[in-house]
């Protein structure tokens, strides 16, 4: 149940993105039949679309939310690969990604400038290599720097 709950919040996202790319309004907020299958989830909180463009303690308020939603996919992903779930594992694991593309990326990049930004990127890359390997060691390894990465990228942004 809190996979597929999960699954549906980074859907969302993954909507709201597109939204973002196409220039619609500014925010898309989950409904809150999401909301409530979220709150059973480790108290998650909810998602509400990103603004790419500056930040502003809004934007902070909103980049927070998504990287708790990166940091609990995180342990989905460590979850499903302890009970030998590799496809729910990558399934979560792409849709991190396709989240970090689509909130994360453009700031750190705005930030920190390109190279650094797609260092930070290729965290996602390995980790979805190694779910794909079977391989309990890689994908520890690679979780471990997602984690790390994530945690670095929010002191750069400033999220606390």
């Amino acid at each position: 149940m809190k996979r597929e709950a999960l699954i549906s919040v980074l859907m969302i996202c993954a909507v709201a993105a597109v939204g973002c790319a196409t220039g619609s309004a500014t925010h898309v907020s989950a409904n809150s039949t999401t909301n409530e299958a979220i709150a059973d989830m480790s108290d998650m909180p909810g998602m509400s679309g990103a603004n790419n463009s500056g930040t502003t303690s809004g934007d902070s308020s909103e980049l927070k939310r998504i990287f708790d939603e990166q940091f609990f996919g995180l342990e989905t992903v460590q979850a499903d690969v302890s009970h030998g779930d590799y496809s729910g594992a990558i399934k979560v694991a792409n849709q991190l990604h396709d989240q970090f593309h689509a909130y994360i990326l453009p700031k750190l990049t705005a930030s920190k400038g390109s190279q650094f930004a797609e260092e930070a990127h290729s965290t996602y890359d390995s980790l979805q290599d190694a779910i794909q390997s079977h391989n309990p060691e890689a994908i520890s390894s690679a979780l471990d720097k997602n984690r790390s990465t994530l945690t670095e990228v929010m002191s750069i942004l400033g999220v606390h």
